[in-house]
């Protein structure tokens, strides 16, 4: 085995800047300085190994009382596939297998014969209005909430249900949405929106202004439900706010709801009835 010594090089904060201005430039300097004030601002460790590492060592400390745990962690899956699932698998997994069926990379908003049964299946057949070319598929959620903040840029305050898919958070603080983290495990500049018993983990809309609020219903992890008359209130909040709510837990019929002037397109869109501009 070769072994190699490692030196680290202690530099003066005041000195920091002035060395990689030399090494990158000025531009890029003021890129790796912002990128390192949000890394900074990260508290260690994400939250499922975290639950997955106090859960350990509960269980360890008090194996019988670990017997009746009930785990809010990451919402693993409990039931075994379908077989209409797996017949489709197998046959798509044959088609790969025939030049003549074979396809490699598919198109950059998802294929085409796809696209039409999520617009159709999802959306036509339960009366709202869209077409083929408003859906695209992406490779998940937690890639489409830091997207999302790149187009909508770093100005708007941002509030989220708390507690959260850790991602919504995340995401803003690697975006540099937020302040330093606090001592109670938030972040300043974020407005937390208490989910509790007293409101059945429901929270109302702030009394403040927010630009985006993140919704997470069903709820992770308390998996509580908002009723249609919640989620009405919601809307009429960004009607009012000119805000725009999002959620990739809502998963009928809404996954993003948009007041009209938060949105390009937003003037004359159609609005499905109780749900709010899509």
């Amino acid at each position: 085995m070769t072994r190699c010594k490692v030196r680290v090089l202690s530099v003066h904060p005041s000195r920091l800047s002035r060395i990689l201005s030399i090494l990158f430039g000025l531009g890029r300097t003021e890129q790796w300085l912002s990128l390192t004030r949000i890394i900074s601002s990260f508290r260690l460790g994400y939250l499922f190994p975290e639950i997955a590492r106090r859960v350990r060592q509960f269980s360890e400390e008090d194996p019988e009382a670990a017997k009746r745990l009930i785990r809010c962690g990451i919402g693993d899956v409990t039931e075994p596939l379908p077989r209409a699932a797996i017949e489709a698998m197998k046959a798509a997994a044959e088609e790969l297998g025939q030049r003549e069926t074979f396809r490699g990379y598919g198109p950059e908003q998802g294929y085409e014969f796809l696209r039409s049964k999520i617009a159709q299946f999802d959306y036509r057949d339960r009366g709202i209005e869209i077409t083929d070319d408003e859906i695209f598929l992406s490779d998940g959620s937690k890639c489409d909430c830091g997207h999302i903040l790149d187009i909508l840029g770093g100005q708007n305050k941002i509030a989220i249900t708390d507690p959260v898919y850790p991602v919504y958070v995340d995401t803003n603080v690697m975006a540099g949405h937020t302040g330093p983290a606090r001592a109670d495990g938030g972040y300043e500049g974020i407005v937390y929106l208490p989910c509790t018993i007293e409101n059945s983990f429901v929270p109302e809309p702030p009394g403040e202004h927010a630009d985006v609020i993140y919704l997470c219903f069903p709820n992770n992890p308390t998996g509580a439900v908002a009723s249609r008359a919640q989620l009405t209130n919601w809307v009429e909040y960004a009607h009012d706010h000119d805000a725009i709510l999002s959620s990739t837990r809502l998963t009928k019929p809404i996954s993003m709801i948009v007041s009209p002037e938060s949105s390009p397109q937003g003037r004359g869109r159609r609005e499905a009835p109780g749900q709010g501009w899509w």
